[in-house]
């Protein structure tokens, strides 16, 4: 029988498509068999399939009482890809010499396959992301970014070597990718830690990526990503420097900045869009636990030194703009109440046309303070000096 789609109840009992884009064999088996994965690996057109439902171990398996079930399941998510990671075994090799990177890299099975354990699933996962958007808007038609900045520590050049070599597997076209750094990248300021580490994590990443570009075939125009790396001027000058020695580019995300710049040039022109300003501090003050939450990782505010919503009330349009721009040689800039304000954008957002009606009335002074920030304190450090 070919794959069906499956059908479910939804809240109000209605027959619903349950995952309409999927089809189903048996009810659990997902098309059968990866046909083409396994063509594609391997150059195989004909096969005979002992289906086996390694998911249903956990249930059935004394081995459980002996190990716990979290090791259990551990266990079996390192074994489950065995033809992934032997694949995996033979893209990256086993001993070799990355140019830039002064000490050959020595990977072994135990590598790969606990890489492929904490990652693997994730690429796979991301495949399938990226060819539902494939799909609804075409081919070459937007830019794919795959990042792991927010694991628990950096990822070492055996480790990022094994994640590309994999998402060049699932044939993931991606323009940037976005590992974890040494430091704290806190939101809309200076970047937290030791500069020489983030440098040597830094260009290294850039060797392996071209190491990757060159071996696994993926786009030419690869380029590292620098998850909230807007702001983060004391290590700029290492970054300017590897990109000129490796010949590389990088992905910086500025659209946090970017708000920020838009909020100081609001309370610079005045009136209605100081007033904005004024309010949209005082309602994130009132909303920091909701605000903070999703950003939990990569904001550090001292709730000690947010002054109080009167206060700031009261300020003037200097007053304003001083406590905000990320100028550390301003006697009265404070970084808690820019990193509160970084994340307080959804207060804009929901200021609806008020918000968008002082944009237009203020775009002078936003267009004058977006630009010198771009232009003046990240494009020209990054690439010129």
């Amino acid at each position: 029988y070919p794959p069906v789609q499956l059908r479910a109840r939804n809240f109000d009992g209605k027959s619903v498509a349950y995952m309409p884009h999927n089809r189903w064999i048996d009810g659990s088996v997902h098309d059968d068999i990866p046909k083409e994965k396994v063509n594609r690996l391997h150059n195989i057109n004909h096969y005979i399939v002992s289906q086996t439902n390694p998911h249903v171990l956990p249930f059935i398996s004394e081995e459980i009482e002996d190990t716990g079930v979290i090791p259990f399941i551990q266990d079996i998510i390192v074994k489950a890809p065995m033809v992934q990671i032997e694949h995996l075994l033979e893209l990256v090799q086993q001993h070799f010499e990355i140019p830039g990177i002064g000490t050959p890299l020595e990977i072994t099975r135990n590598d790969v396959a606990n890489t492929a354990a904490t990652f693997l699933f994730a690429v796979q996962k991301s495949a399938e992301v990226f060819r539902y958007i494939e799909s609804k808007k075409g081919p070459d038609s937007f830019i794919p970014e795959i990042s792991m900045d927010e694991t628990v520590s950096p990822q070492t050049p055996p480790e990022l070597l094994v994640i590309l070599a994999a998402i060049a597997d699932e044939n993931i076209p991606i323009q940037t990718i976005a590992p974890k750094f040494s430091g704290e990248f806190h939101k809309g300021v200076d970047y937290i830690g030791d500069p020489q580490i983030f440098a040597r994590e830094f260009d290294e990443d850039l060797c392996v990526i071209a190491h990757a570009v060159a071996t696994y075939g993926l786009p030419q125009n690869l380029k590292l990503s620098v998850h909230s790396g807007s702001d983060k001027f004391s290590i700029y000058p290492t970054i300017r420097q590897s990109l000129q020695k490796r010949n590389a580019g990088v992905h910086l995300k500025t659209a946090g900045t970017n708000w920020l710049e838009e909020l100081i040039g609001l309370a610079e022109a005045g009136g209605e869009g100081l007033a904005i300003a004024r309010e949209i501090y005082a309602q994130s003050l009132a909303r920091i636990d909701e605000l903070s939450e999703p950003y939990a990782t990569v904001v550090d505010i001292d709730r000690s030194q947010l002054p109080p919503a009167g206060t700031v009330t009261s300020w003037s349009a200097s007053e304003f703009a001083d406590a905000l721009r990320h100028d550390h040689s301003c006697a009265t800039f404070n970084p808690h109440l820019r990193q509160l304000l970084h994340i307080g954008f959804k207060i804009a957002a929901e200021m609806g046309p008020r918000y968008i009606a002082a944009l237009e009335s203020c775009a002078n002074s936003i267009t004058r303070n977006t630009t010198t920030n771009l232009v003046d304190r990240h494009l020209k450090p990054l690439l010129i000096g």
